[in-house]
């Protein structure tokens, strides 16, 4: 938040003396100049006209005991140096040398006083002089003193100057600065000068003027913003800078060279530190809005100056015009208690604004005192210019414009320490300008030692946002259609528009106008924002090039049959490329005259519409359409056999179906049309020997429109069904397999029959199933072959009736009866028995076993003998405790083979011990040996002698110990099994 500016006295307080100098008298506290051009001189052409205006802030001070001023009054009158700034050289004024009295009558006794005019100079009579040194409170003592009289002097005077191409200066010098300004080197003998530059007439430009007065009070200690903020009169964007105070002449030289002479700095003090360096002191200005920031140390009287540059864009390009100085004298003194006002958070939230022409800003100002004071609220502003300037006002006024001023002010008055107004500004066409209006608030308390802050906002208007472009048709070729033009960028409530070479049709101030040109050549649009009625942004503009009609013809309508082809269009034109919509059928979608080839897949007549684009090459376009009707192609259908019999090949019937009224062109292959040509129905005898067979129609519409052949093949239905094997699952004995084929060509459709009964029976077939006529394989489930063998047939109905059958296949059954081993060398066997397969010729059955679920394996071949049953035994009892067994009925030389059931026996196989060996070498009872040891896997065999040593030990004992190492006599074991059961006994050994 920026810190307030402190002003004492109601804001215009005026300079204190500090030290009593009564044998000295001073009057000049500061000053600026400005000027205003006028134009040209209406007594000479070849003049210009300037008002020159100096504003003298003069000490009226009369109480003797004080810093009295030796003029009270102020001068009447002021004598100003003009240069031309090409050659430096002094305008003369041709006023001459003369001598002006002045009389000073504020402060008693009339004082005469002389003034003297320098020759070539200009002279500017006082106009006005008031006191504006504000009334104290009556309660109210300074703790520095009384505060010393100031008139505000204003001198004013129009001069005619020559012409000059690069403008003019203006200097004045006055020499009773104050003896007892503390950071100036001896002060009475250092002038006061004032000087401003002059732009040169062709720039029609007048100086910025302050808007504020010039003498300032400042607390001792205390952080102050004091306002040196100007207005332009032309809108110039303004730059403010710190300066140094200038020491010019008193007389008036025949030349200047800028600037003049600088004042002379006491020891310790300079423009940048006008307070001197210590501790406190600091200077700071605001270059966008000249709200200067002070605080001083020490108290006394300070010379600063405040430099205002003027910029200007032209051309394109910003440029320096020239700058106003303001001199000032700070007063720095102790100051009553009292606590600034401040202006409230949400007043300095936002103190810079944009607002565009025709559009309305407004917002709050407020501040308080936390000493509860009464508040004066000041707001001044070139906008209050009152009722007939600008739209704008201060809490409901428009504001008191001054004669001598072009910045108006609104004051307001607050209660209870707080004070407060809405500032409004209706824009209007005109008001926008590259640099921001200020408006200035200062608020004051009505307070001993009142202090001031204050507050520049600034107010950008800027010209309403133009359209960016305007978008439709660059180029246009057709006279008599209308094209739509759309203004881009923000949306306006209402456009401007302009057409040159056309017309609007209908509405015409929306941000779309549709347009119908009338000229061939060049034609041209503009549009603009209405801000108002009389208030416009600026244009956006689009050329237009408005071309001849292009000329297209897609040729005459056409009617075809489908297959047909036919030119369209006519021939191309010079200049012109062609583009076909849609190119569907179409030979080339790019030529002027393609080929259209008529399809039409339904069984209606079809129109399609072709469109024919026309282009120039500068891009106009035109459009032609034609249309060609596609009757539709006669697609006759043939209902008959697809398939005869050998046993009836003659009197076949067939007929087609198509249009009402067609005719019908018949074709025989493989026999004779014995009847029907031309009509929907005929009678064919087919050849017996015919390789092939068919049957083909062409139909023709009463169009004239014929169709493509539609055939139908005829198969000879000669099919035979083949089951070639049948077989019991390798997977479970409750299904039976069938492999089966047909052979020829079936009936499309049909069906294969699976037939079944017990084998050897003589009863009538169960049908089990069917299956398509091309399906390899079927499988019968849910049945027993380990109690029957079954019989299976095929059978397959041909398109004549005639039920074909297959040979008949009869499964293997086997039976399986085990023999239990007798004990000692005698090994347990099993006799298989099983019938003969019919339906193939078998060359041998191959016995499979399964020993203790483990893998298959090939036992035995037995050779066919053509007996009913066969019959094997085998010894096989000690390779496990259950064995299954399958036999497999092989076809030779063919890979097929057919499954019996699987049976499984099992074989108790117990252990037996023996009580005596002799190992004599003879191969009878050499070892001790076990019976079907090598069944029990995971066992130990342990031998003991009769004292219990053990002389011997094995796992997985194998009948191979032969009482290696033993003498004659009896021994012990102790066969182990797998899950820890014990076997014990004795044996003797006999040598």
């Amino acid at each position: 938040m920026p810190k307030p500016l402190l002003r004492s006295l109601l804001a215009w307080l005026v300079l204190l003396v500090v030290r009593v100098v009564p044998t000295v008298a001073s009057h000049l506290v500061g000053g600026e100049l400005s000027y205003q051009y006028l134009g040209v001189s209406p007594t000479n052409s070849a003049l210009h006209q300037y008002r020159i205006t100096a504003l003298i802030y003069n000490n009226s001070e009369c109480t003797p005991g004080t810093n009295v001023s030796n003029y009270p009054d102020g001068r009447s009158n002021v004598f100003v140096s003009i240069y031309n700034k090409a050659t430096g050289n002094l305008i003369d004024s041709r006023q001459g040398t003369q001598t002006f009295i002045s009389l000073q009558i504020s402060c008693g006794p009339v004082v005469t006083l002389n003034e003297p005019q320098p020759n070539g100079t200009f002279r500017l009579p006082r106009v006005a002089n008031p006191i504006i040194t504000p009334t104290q409170l009556s309660a109210c003592t300074a703790p520095g003193g009384t505060p010393p009289r100031v008139r505000l002097c204003r001198y004013e005077a129009v001069v005619d100057l020559p012409e000059s191409a690069l403008g003019y200066y203006a200097v004045y010098s006055d020499g009773t600065r104050s003896m007892d300004v503390t950071n100036l080197r001896n002060p009475t003998q250092q002038n006061q000068t004032l000087y401003v530059e002059i732009t040169p007439p062709r720039l029609f430009n007048s100086s910025p003027s302050f808007s504020d007065t010039a003498v300032v009070v400042i607390c001792q200690g205390d952080t102050s913003l004091v306002l040196n903020n100007a207005v332009d009169p032309d809108g110039d964007r303004l730059v403010y800078a710190f300066s140094t105070p200038y020491n010019g002449p008193m007389n008036a030289p025949a030349t200047f060279t800028p600037p003049p002479a600088a004042v002379t700095y006491a020891d310790g003090y300079s423009a940048a530190a006008p307070f001197g360096t210590g501790a406190g002191n600091y200077i700071e200005l605001n270059a966008r809005t000249g709200l200067s920031r002070y605080s001083a140390a020490q108290s006394g009287r300070y010379v600063v100056a405040v430099e205002v540059q003027e910029y200007r864009s032209i051309n394109g390009a910003e440029v320096l015009l020239g700058s106003t100085r303001r001199e000032v004298q700070l007063v720095v003194q102790r100051c009553p208690t009292n606590q600034k006002p401040q202006f409230t958070a949400a007043t300095l939230n936002t103190r810079s604004f944009t607002v565009e022409e025709g559009q309305s800003l407004s917002f709050n100002v407020a501040a308080s005192d936390a000493d509860g004071d009464p508040l004066t609220m000041r707001a001044t502003s070139v906008l209050l210019d009152g009722f007939d300037g600008h739209n704008a006002e201060f809490a409901g006024l428009p504001g008191l414009l001054p004669p001598t001023s072009i910045a108006g002010s609104v004051t307001i008055r607050g209660t209870g320490g707080n004070v407060g107004g809405e500032f409004v500004f209706n824009t209007r066409c005109g008001d926008a300008r590259p640099t921001p209006y200020d408006v200035v608030v200062t608020t004051t308390d009505a307070a001993c030692g009142a202090k001031s802050v204050a507050e520049v906002f600034q107010i950008t208007v800027i010209k309403a946002t133009p359209p960016i472009n305007i978008t439709g048709s660059a180029v246009v070729c057709d006279l008599g259609s209308t094209y739509a033009y759309t203004a881009g960028g923000t949306a306006a409530s209402a456009y401007q528009w302009k057409v040159y070479g056309g017309a609007i049709q209908g509405a015409t101030t929306g941000a779309t106008v549709q347009v119908r040109w009338n000229t061939v050549g060049t034609g041209r649009l503009t549009v603009q924002k209405i801000v108002e009625p009389a208030c416009l942004s600026d244009s956006a503009s689009r050329m237009v090039e408005i071309r001849p009609p292009v000329l297209v013809d897609a040729g005459p309508d056409a009617t075809v049959c489908p297959t047909a082809q036919v030119r369209l269009g006519t021939p191309a034109q010079p200049g012109l490329s062609y583009q076909w919509s849609p190119a569907t059928n179409l030979s080339s979608a790019t030529s002027a005259q393609p080929i259209f080839t008529a399809v039409n897949t339904t069984a209606s007549p079809i129109t399609l519409t072709y469109t024919l684009t026309a282009t120039t090459a500068e891009g106009c376009a035109a459009t032609s359409t034609v249309q060609v009707r596609v009757n539709s192609a006669p697609t006759a259908s043939i209902t008959g056999p697809r398939s005869v019999c050998p046993e009836q090949l003659t009197g076949i019937r067939y007929s087609a179906t198509g249009l009402a009224g067609s005719t019908f062109q018949w074709a025989i292959i493989g026999g004779t049309l014995v009847s029907g040509q031309g009509t929907s129905s005929i009678v064919v005898d087919f050849a017996a020997d015919a390789e092939a067979r068919s049957v083909s129609v062409i139909e023709t519409s009463t169009t004239n429109c014929s169709g493509a052949p539609n055939t139908l093949a005829v198969s000879l239905d000669d099919g035979r069904v083949s089951l070639r094997l049948a077989s019991v699952d390798a997977q479970s004995d409750a299904r039976i397999s069938l492999t089966l084929n047909t052979v020829g060509t079936p009936p499309p459709g049909s069906r294969i029959t699976v037939l079944r009964r017990e084998a050897g029976s003589m009863g009538a077939y169960t049908t089990v199933g069917n299956v398509a006529n091309n399906a390899a394989t079927f499988t019968d489930a849910s049945l027993d072959t380990d109690a029957r063998a079954y019989q299976y047939q095929l059978q397959l109905t041909n398109a004549c009736g005639t039920v074909l059958s297959s040979t008949e296949h009869t499964t293997v059954r086997l039976e399986a009866v085990a023999t239990q081993s007798q004990g000692g060398r005698d090994e347990g066997r099993v006799t298989l028995r099983w019938n003969r397969y019919l339906g193939l010729n078998i060359a041998q059955y191959a016995i499979f076993r399964r020993v203790d679920g483990g893998p298959e394996e090939l036992v035995q071949i037995v050779p066919t003998t053509g007996a009913a049953q066969y019959t094997v035994e085998l010894t096989t009892g000690s390779l496990g405790f259950n064995q299954c067994f399958r036999v497999r009925a092989q076809a030779l030389p063919s890979d097929l083979e057919s499954f019996s059931n699987e049976v499984c026996v099992n074989f108790a196989n117990p252990l037996a011990f023996y009580n005596i060996i002799t190992p004599n070498g003879d191969g009878r009872n050499d070892v001790v040996y076990i019976d079907n040891v090598q069944l029990y896997p995971g066992h130990t065999f342990s031998i003991f002698n009769r004292w219990g040593k053990e002389i011997y030990t094995t796992a997985n004992y194998r009948n191979t110990w032969g009482g290696e190492g033993a003498t004659a006599g009896v021994y012990y074991y102790v066969f182990k099994l797998a899950d820890g059961t014990k076997k014990k006994g004795w044996f003797e050994i006999v040598k």
